[in-house]
């Protein structure tokens, strides 16, 4: 993983895993997303790992969503919703996460569902 500036930022590609950092004296990550197009200036599309659900169409949906989860119902994400950003402000810096990082993420995820498997049987 390296922290890169907005500048650096908008010139990575498409696909691109990252979170927006904190920078001193505040220390920490926001949620893990994914870089979509760079359109213009200071402005991009991203798509969250976590928020976006299948059918949902806007905030007032999501909320709609988010109350249902929390009274017991399955929601399912969706993991193709793209929106645009437009938030790459003066001095925001990004976590971006190195082809290697990606990879053990992924590893550890397999991992993951491979034990939660095992705990339902």
């Amino acid at each position: 993983m390296r922290i890169v500036d907005c500048d650096t930022f908008l010139t990575m590609p498409v696909g691109t895993l990252y979170a927006k950092a904190a920078t001193p004296p505040e220390y920490g990550f926001g949620p893990l997303e994914i870089k979509g197009e760079t359109l213009i200036d200071l402005d991009f599309y991203s798509q969250r790992l976590v928020g976006d659900f299948v059918g949902n169409r806007g905030s007032s949906d999501r909320m709609t969503t988010i109350d249902a989860l929390h009274v017991g119902e399955t929601c399912a994400v969706d993991f193709d919703m793209e929106e645009r950003d437009s938030l790459c402000e003066v001095g925001q810096r990004y976590a971006v996460f190195e082809v290697s990082d990606v990879e053990a993420l992924i590893v550890r995820l397999q991992r993951a569902l491979t034990d939660s498997q095992a705990g339902m049987g």
